[in-house]
């Protein structure tokens, strides 16, 4: 069973300019239930709890963790949070992979999620979804969320092909990061897609506690910056049998950029209607 989760917060938003750059991508305001305002990360905090995970380590920068801190003291007195959280230092920023590895204590030998911080989905249950997916396989090494994009997007997200296995669950055939158009179609088609279609990360991921191995043999090799993608494409070559896609439905937001956190705020109000991503 999975019970633990991992956020990592320490990059910088710079693609929000300013703002990016002075508050944690967390603690970015998204319209909440009833009306409100709830910070992005209360919002994924309660996709996590909804998959069944009791407790939440927040990979910080040094300069982030006093604020993230206080916020998490204020919310609790305001409504439980209904997880343990804690925060999880990388001194120095030397890749998402590195973030990863720095929780290897925290998290031990167990199987974990992976949720990142700057990904906002509509349907609510993707964690769940990628959760119950692991669990239901045997020995799995990775299940990875995965959203169909159209071919003009693929070169700014994390691709991978896959072999149908049973409805939304696909076996990894190939993962690559950040593909040209080209190179996507000649090497990443997964059968049963549209045309000119593809699997790209959903910001949701739950692994084996074998990716630390794989990101501690590319950390003593020198790598950096220590990249998570490196790490799964090892993990992969490794487990080629083991390495699952889950394809969800509904929309997805990297909110990173200006443009779709604009258009999931306003998504979120409901006060517009969402362009289609795969028209």
């Amino acid at each position: 069973m999975i019970r633990r989760a991992l956020i990592p917060t320490a990059g910088l938003a710079t693609r929000l300019g300013p703002i990016g750059r002075a508050v944690p991508k967390v603690l970015l305001p998204l319209p909440g239930p009833g009306g409100g305002v709830q910070p992005v990360l209360v919002r994924l905090i309660d996709e996590l709890r909804a998959a069944g995970i009791e407790h939440v380590g927040l990979i910080v920068s040094p300069g982030q963790q006093e604020m993230i801190q206080q916020f998490i003291q204020a919310a609790e007195q305001e409504a439980p949070l209904g997880v343990e959280v804690t925060c999880i230092p990388q001194p120095s920023p030397e890749g998402f992979g590195h973030a990863v590895l720095c929780s290897r204590a925290t998290v031990g030998d167990e199987a974990f999620v992976l949720v990142l911080a700057d990904h906002i989905r509509t349907d609510g249950a993707a964690a769940t979804q990628v959760v119950r997916a692991f669990e239901s396989l045997p020995q799995p090494a990775a299940v990875v969320g995965m959203h169909v994009v159209p071919a003009r997007t693929v070169s700014s997200a994390g691709v991978a092909s896959g072999q149908p296995v049973d409805g939304a669950l696909y076996r990894c055939t190939a993962l690559i990061e950040k593909p040209s158009p080209a190179v996507a179609r000649k090497q990443l088609i997964t059968p049963g897609l549209p045309n000119d279609h593809f699997l790209a990360h959903a910001g949701v991921y739950a692994f084996s506690s074998e990716i630390f191995d794989c990101l501690n043999e590319l950390d003593n090799a020198g790598e950096r910056p220590l990249e998570l993608s490196a790490a799964q494409a090892m993990l992969l070559s490794r487990h080629p049998q083991a390495y699952y896609l889950f394809r969800m439905d509904g929309r997805v937001w990297d909110i990173g950029t200006a443009a779709d956190y604009v258009e999931a705020f306003a998504a979120l109000t409901g006060r517009t209607e969402t362009s289609d991503p795969t028209p």
